[in-house]
């Protein structure tokens, strides 16, 4: 293929020459980085005509950043949906923990609980939550990890497929509807797929840098 040819294929195939609805972009795109809303947006924009986001979450994904998927992919990025007692089995609990930096196990689970518990009632937002913690005996000291700026408690309850952002400049959160998590094995493939297909052609090291994970993983 000439450069020129490639290019166009790409182009076409980020539906930038082929526009879509938001959630085929976000679909075919393994996700929107959202890091920041507003590039989200725009880069809905130039691919839908519009930023509607009807049926689209954010929430944290590849590469351990927040991204925006459509709803029914949450079973293709989560290996399991856990409840609040597992947050302490999270990777963020767990990085933490190894920092000093975790509140206790009990103490953890207990506000992961009554999060969840407030956000279901309509509490949805992030300093409102704080507030019941506090009041339910949250000490400075386990706000520090419990509401910690990168994650803390909602970042654990995401990993567990529980609660997700709502996709609004606020820091606003609602509880992800019950799914069943697909085999792991084939939700890779299927990531494989989409990768290959809207981002191709591209090297394993292209794809290992996109995944964050080894290129023998890759190419098995």
């Amino acid at each position: 293929m000439q450069m020129d040819e490639l290019l166009a294929l790409r182009l076409t195939r980020q539906h930038l020459l082929s526009p879509t609805g938001a959630v085929s972009a976000a679909s075919d795109l393994c996700g929107i980085q959202a890091q920041y809303l507003s590039h989200a947006l725009h880069a809905l924009r130039i691919r839908t005509g519009d930023s509607h986001t009807d049926g689209l979450i954010k929430t944290w994904t590849l590469r351990g950043t927040l991204h925006l998927i459509p709803e029914g992919d949450l079973p293709l990025y989560f290996s399991r949906q856990g409840t609040p007692e597992d947050v302490c089995d999270t990777a963020w609990y767990r990085w933490s923990a190894k920092r000093g930096q975790a509140a206790e196990p009990a103490r953890e689970r207990y506000f992961a609980h009554l999060v969840c518990e407030h956000i279901a009632r309509g509490c949805d937002e992030r300093e409102a939550l704080r507030r019941v913690c506090r009041e339910a005996g949250m000490t400075e000291t386990e706000e520090t990890a419990i509401f910690h700026g990168w994650g803390g408690v909602i970042a654990e309850l995401a990993q567990l497929g529980l609660l997700c952002f709502q996709v609004c400049p606020e820091k606003r959160y609602r509880l992800c509807p019950a799914f069943e998590p697909m085999p792991e094995a084939q939700a890779q493939l299927e990531l494989a797929r989409r990768y290959f297909t809207h981002f191709g052609p591209a090297t394993l090291r292209d794809a290992a840098y996109f995944f964050h994970v080894p290129q023998r993983q890759v190419r098995e």
